[in-house]
C-alpha cells in the first residue's frame, strides 16, 4: 500500500519536473570558445596601443556577458517545448527535426497525465508499459536536435531532462516491485 502512494506521488512529481529547464537552444560553450579566440587575438595584436587593447578587451567581455545572459533566456521547460508545435502550424514544420523533438514532449505530458489517471484506476501494468515507452521516447527524442544541428554540446540538456528520466526509471522499478508483490500475494492465496 505504501509503495502505491509513492508511485502516485512520483507520477504527479513529473508534472512539477516539467517546469524545470529541459533544453537550451543555444550553447554557452560555443560562446566561450568564440570569446576566448577574440580575446587572444586582441591580446596578441602588436599594432594596438595598450589602452585601446584594454578597451577592446573590456568591450568584448561586456559583449560576452550580454550574449550569455541572452543565451540563458533560450532555456525551455517541457511545457514550452510541448506547446511549440501548436503555435503557428505550418506544413513546412514537418520537415524540421526539431518539430519532432517538441512533439515528443507533447506526447510525454499527455502520457504522464494519462498515467496518473490510469494508476488511480489500478491499471498498473499499463502504466508500467507507458513508463517504458516514455523512457524510450525521451531517449530517442535527443536524436532529432542532434540531426538538426541544434544539440552540439551536452550542456544544452538541462537538469529537468535528467530528473524526468531518473523519475521515470524509479517509477518503473517501483511498479515492477509492486506487481511482483501482487503476484506473490495471488499465488499464496
Amino acid at each position: 500500500m505504501r509503495s502505491i502512494k509513492v508511485i502516485r506521488i512520483l507520477i504527479g512529481l513529473n508534472l512539477i519536473i516539467f517546469l524545470l529547464p529541459f533544453f537550451n537552444t543555444c550553447s554557452n560553450t560555443t560562446l566561450k570558445k568564440e570569446n576566448k579566440k577574440i580575446l587572444e587575438s586582441i591580446k596578441n595584436s602588436d599594432n594596438l596601443t595598450r589602452e585601446f587593447r584594454k578597451e577592446l578587451v573590456n568591450d568584448e567581455e561586456k559583449r560576452f556577458k550580454d550574449r550569455t545572459k541572452e543565451n540563458d533566456s533560450h532555456v525551455l521547460n517541457a511545457y514550452q517545448l510541448a506547446k511549440m508545435p501548436l503555435q503557428d502550424p505550418d506544413i513546412k514544420m514537418f520537415k524540421e527535426p526539431f518539430f519532432y523533438f517538441t512533439i515528443c514532449f507533447s506526447t510525454q505530458i499527455l502520457s504522464v497525465i494519462l498515467m496518473f489517471i490510469l494508476f488511480w484506476k489500478n491499471k498498473i501494468k499499463t502504466v508500467q508499459l507507458m513508463t517504458l515507452a516514455n523512457i524510450a521516447i525521451l531517449t530517442l527524442s535527443l536524436l532529432f536536435p542532434i540531426f538538426d544541428g541544434m544539440l552540439k554540446y551536452i550542456d544544452q540538456i538541462k537538469i529537468g531532462y535528467y530528473l524526468y528520466l531518473l523519475n521515470l526509471i524509479i517509477i518503473y522499478f517501483f511498479i515492477k516491485r509492486e506487481r511482483k508483490k501482487n503476484e506473490r500475494a495471488i499465488t499464496h492465496v
